[in-house]
């Protein structure tokens, strides 16, 4: 690392020991501090400090201990930034999501960053990609060209073509191909969405361990998947990525993006089923029901149409797809929350009724 960055998180580090001292002494006493490896320049900077009450930052007074909070977020962002060059809303974006996601506080993250620098590549890379819509045009170009921290290791991969996925006109899908080889980067791709479209994905290959993380401008409590249908919670970009793919690898991902017709599913007071009837035109897709379900509750459902028709998809709270092109269905929810049903039309025209049922499993 080079001298002036060590100089830098030496100063780091006896900054977070006093901030640390002070939160612990429980009255507001004055310790001797020895400034004999104190440069006269910090100790002149530190003499012509206001001594007053509160600081004025911008338009807004601080007490002293708020001042505290933000010296110790805009050295955070200094360090962040330090690694990789992004403009500061990005980077404070990483820093509160690294903050909630991580259940740390400020110090904490300090503290942590202090003892290993390589705490941020990892924070970057795993939260980064939540943080998409803060990046400027010219900053979401980096997406396709490596990016890298201060040692030159890679973070968020290089991005194959096409990167940034365009729809034709009047497109709402595409197919994207591809043969991983011997020192390839990973293929990343982006896409732009609104908040409630129904994002279809599926990963086709002979690898079994191959899947797919899907990212969004906020974040999303997603599984790796191989094959997933997704209401998106945000507008803006989403970025997914292939993992796990290895030299000889084909590939191909199947994306389509619609505006579904979407319902969500309630009872009768006292009831535990219903009946779904509707209709679908040839070329369109299938509604969306949405059902709020606990775990270890029972599914149980059925389709019929007038051909045969018709089929259903479960899809769990967190992405997984737990039932495919199904006409009779019958299991034990894995998790609590909302699922997603949807009615696909297998050819044709469609007219179809569903009957729908949730029951609570009874403890033995």
């Amino acid at each position: 690392m080079p001298k002036m960055k060590i100089t830098y998180m030496a100063f780091l580090g006896m900054l977070i020991a006093l901030l640390v001292s002070c939160a612990e002494n429980s009255t507001p006493t004055i310790s001797e501090v020895d400034n004999s490896n104190i440069s006269e320049t910090t100790q002149s900077e530190q003499q012509s400090t206001p001594q007053s009450d509160t600081d004025i930052i911008g338009n807004s007074t601080t007490s002293k201990g708020e001042g505290l909070v933000v010296n110790e977020k805009e050295i955070l962002t200094n360090t962040f930034q330090d690694f990789i060059p992004y403009n500061p809303n990005f980077v404070n974006c990483v820093i509160d999501i690294t903050l909630e996601q991580e259940g740390l506080s400020l110090v904490d993250l300090l503290n942590t960053i202090e003892d290993d620098l390589e705490k941020i590549s990892e924070y970057w890379q795993i939260y980064g990609p939540n943080c998409l819509s803060f990046l400027t045009e010219e900053e979401f170009k980096l997406l396709n060209s490596p990016l890298t921290d201060a040692s030159g290791n890679p973070l968020i991969e290089e991005a194959e073509e096409p990167g940034r996925i365009q729809f034709s006109a009047n497109d709402i899908g595409t197919t994207l191909r591809g043969t991983f080889m011997q020192g390839d980067s990973s293929p990343n791709y982006v896409f732009a969405a609104n908040a409630g479209q129904l994002l279809q994905l599926e990963l086709r290959t002979k690898d079994p361990k191959l899947n797919i993380s899907l990212y969004g401008p906020n974040p999303m409590d997603i599984t790796p998947f191989r094959s997933t249908k997704i209401l998106l919670p945000d507008n803006g970009d989403y970025l997914f990525f292939i993992n796990n793919l290895k030299p000889g690898n084909d590939y191909a991902v199947d994306i389509l993006i619609t505006d579904p017709n979407v319902q969500r599913i309630q009872f009768n007071a006292g009831e535990s089923s219903t009946i779904l009837s509707g209709g679908i035109v040839r070329g369109e897709s299938g509604p969306v029901y949405i059902f709020q379900a606990n775990a270890q509750q029972l599914l149980n459902t059925t389709i019929t149409t007038f051909e045969d028709n018709g089929s259903i998809d479960i899809i769990s709270p967190s992405g997984t797809l737990i039932a495919a092109n199904q006409k009779d269905i019958e299991l034990v929810l894995p998790e609590t929350g909302d699922y997603l049903m949807q009615v696909n039309p297998i050819r044709g025209n469609v007219s179809f009724d569903v009957i729908f049922e949730i029951l609570s499993v009874p403890n033995n």
